[in-house]
C-alpha cells in the first residue's frame, strides 16, 4: 500500500511538473525564444532525445521537479545569428508571459479536472442507511433503513467515503451531529440531530457508525472480503483479502449482510469461518472482538471490510 501511494504521488507530481513546464515552453516558443532543454526531473537522465528545433527532451532520475532552459546571453556567449531568439532579448511583456505561463497552465488544468469530475459524477458507494439499532441515538432521531445521508453538518456526502471523513472530523467533540437524509424515491429532506459527548475520545479503533446506532445498507453484496484489518481477529486467524465467506459455525452465508448478522450476535466468542479461497475451501477459527453501543449492547466483529460492488 505504501509503495502504491508513493507511486501515485510520483506520477501526479510528474504530470503537474510536465504541464507546468510545458506552459513555459509553449509560450516561450510562441514568443520566438529557443528552448535548449525540457526536463522532467533532475539528476542523471534516464531518457533523452533532441528534436528538429534543437530542443533536448529529458526524463531524469529524480522526479522532484523539472525545468525549461531557454537560450540566454546571460548564461554564455551566443552566436549573433541566434541572439534574436534569446530570452533576455525579448520584451518585458513577453518575458513576463513566459514566466507566468507555468502556474497559469496548472490553474487551467485544475479547472479542467474539476469540470470533468463534476460532469462524470463522484465514484463511490452511496451512504444509504442499513440496520438501525433499537433504542440507539439514530433510532430516536428517526433514522430508517433505506434513507440516503446527503449531508452532515451542511457538508455534502455523496459517497460513504465522504461521509466517513466528515464524521471523523467530529471525533472528540461535544454537541450534536446534524444529518440531512432523503427517503427512497423522494426529493424531500429529513433533518436529524444526534447528540455526542466527547465522542469516541480515547478509542483506539473507533466504531463510528455503531456508536451512533446505524450501519450501511449493502444491496445483495457477496460475502467477499476486500480488506483485512492489520492485527484484527481475522488477520490473526489467517483470513486473507479476496477470501469469500461461505459459512459461519456451520450456518451457510449467502451474502455480506448474512455474514455480518452471524458475527454481530457472537461478541467475544470463537467462531468457525468457512471460506472459499482461490477455488479451495479453507476454515479459520476466529476470536471475535466486542464493540459496545451507547445502550450497553455488545456486538461481535472480526475486522474485515466488504468488497465494493
Amino acid at each position: 500500500m505504501a509503495l502504491a501511494t508513493i507511486g501515485y504521488f510520483i506520477l501526479t507530481l510528474a504530470i503537474l511538473v510536465t504541464v507546468h513546464e510545458y506552459g513555459h515552453y509553449w509560450v516561450g516558443r510562441r514568443c520566438g525564444v529557443k528552448a535548449l532543454t525540457f526536463s522532467v526531473g533532475f539528476g542523471p537522465s534516464l531518457w533523452r532525445r533532441t528534436d528538429k528545433n534543437g530542443t533536448e527532451w529529458v526524463i531524469a532520475a529524480l522526479p522532484l521537479g523539472g525545468y525549461v532552459r531557454f537560450l540566454d546571453e546571460r548564461e554564455g556567449s551566443v552566436p549573433s545569428d541566434e541572439q534574436p531568439f534569446c530570452f533576455n532579448r525579448q520584451s518585458a511583456l513577453a518575458r513576463a508571459a513566459i514566466i507566468a505561463a507555468g502556474p497559469i497552465t496548472n490553474f487551467i488544468l485544475a479547472i479542467l479536472v474539476y469540470t470533468a469530475i463534476s460532469m462524470l459524477g463522484v465514484s463511490g458507494r452511496l451512504p444509504v442507511v442499513g440496520d438501525v439499532e433499537p433504542d440507539s441515538a439514530a433510532f430516536h432521531a428517526g433514522f430508517e433503513r433505506g434513507q440516503t445521508i446527503v449531508a452532515v453538518d451542511g457538508e455534502p456526502t455523496p459517497t460513504q467515503y465522504r461521509l466517513h471523513m466528515q464524521l471523523i472530523n467530529r471525533i472528540g467533540e461535544t454537541g450534536s451531529i446534524n444529518f440531512d437524509l432523503r427517503y427512497p424515491e423522494s426529493t424531500a429532506l429529513y433533518q436529524a440531530s444526534l447528540p455526542i459527548d466527547n465522542w469516541l475520545t480515547g478509542d483506539d479503533r473507533p466504531e463510528i457508525y455503531q456508536s451512533l446506532g446505524f450501519g450501511y445498507f449493502y444491496p445483495d453484496m457477496p460475502a467477499l472480503i476486500e480488506r483485512v484489518i492489520d492485527g484484527g481477529p481475522a488477520d490473526l486467524a489467517g483470513i486473507l483479502a479476496g477470501d469469500e465467506i461461505t459459512a459461519i459455525n456451520g450456518v451457510a452465508v449467502k451474502d455480506w449482510r448474512a455474514a455480518v448478522e452471524q458475527i454481530k450476535v457472537r461478541p467475544l466468542q470463537s467462531v468457525e469461518v468457512e471460506l472459499l479461497r482461490a477455488g479451495s475451501r479453507v476454515t479459520a477459527v476466529v476470536e471475535t472482538q466486542a464493540i459496545t453501543l451507547d445502550d450497553g449492547v455488545q456486538h461481535g466483529r472480526i475486522g474485515v471490510q466488504a468488497a465494493a460492488v
